[in-house]
């Protein structure tokens, strides 16, 4: 009897040592949430500082927000034709990995993606 209270114990304490452990790694040595915030901006401004020196695709990417883009919006963003829109515009910053293809849409049209999406978050894209 006194081999499984001695085995219960010891259990105990490991489960309480491996706890401590695991606090210790998760939660206590955790980035500051604004050290954090600082450097994914900084990563956000190197990654997308050729792009941010574009005027006309700044506003363009700023119009697109959170909604889908597709070819026939061509008029809103200063296109003459759909076709002029896509192979200019659309196409170029996909291929570049700045706007994605929804996947949920059947791949229908264009919306921000990665560092892109974060330079409208942290309101760089004006």
């Amino acid at each position: 009897m006194d081999t499984i209270f001695t085995q219960a114990a010891i259990s105990i304490k490991l489960a309480y040592s491996v706890t401590i452990v695991l606090k210790q790694t998760l939660i206590d040595n955790q980035i500051p949430d604004q050290l954090a915030i600082r450097v994914l901006r900084g990563m956000t401004e190197d990654a997308t500082a050729d792009l941010r020196k574009v005027p006309d695709h700044l506003w363009r990417l700023q119009s697109i927000d959170a909604e889908v883009v597709s070819k026939d919006d061509y008029q809103r963003y200063g296109f003459t034709a759909p076709e002029e829109f896509a192979v200019n515009f659309l196409e170029p910053l996909h291929s570049q990995g700045i706007l994605g293809r929804p996947a949920g849409e059947g791949g229908q049209g264009y919306r921000l993606k990665g560092f892109t999406w974060l330079l409208r978050e942290f309101g760089m894209l004006s």
